[in-house]
């Protein structure tokens, strides 16, 4: 891995989790502060967590970061909690695991 990138979700509707317009302008705006980097090279994946938001977020990083690969993890759904040793164990194996042939790694959360 030569760049990971952390990414909260952008801005969400707090009745059903969806992105708001002003949360897919900071997707948008986001991916491309990223594209100068990311395009760059071939080998790229986006993790994402299953909650809906960060999952909107991730398709918006993946279209306009030419259709990178969007994988959901659900161990990243953290579930508004502060993550345990073991947790943060299995997050980062998850990670290593997933994204060993990969140059580009984002790996977007939705904790708040």
């Amino acid at each position: 891995m030569k760049h990971l990138f952390l990414v909260r979700h952008g801005d969400y509707l707090y009745d059903g989790g969806n992105l708001n317009p002003e949360g897919v302008a900071q997707m948008g705006r986001m991916a491309e502060w990223m594209r100068p980097i990311v395009s760059s090279h071939d080998e790229r994946i986006i993790l994402s967590s299953t909650a809906l938001r960060a999952k909107q977020s991730a398709d918006i990083l993946s279209r306009v970061l030419d259709n990178t690969l969007v994988v959901e993890d659900e161990d990243l759904f953290l579930d508004e909690h502060i993550p345990s040793d073991d947790e943060l164990r299995v997050i980062h194996n998850s990670i290593m695991e997933r994204t060993a042939n990969h140059d580009i790694v984002t790996v977007v959360t939705h904790y708040d």
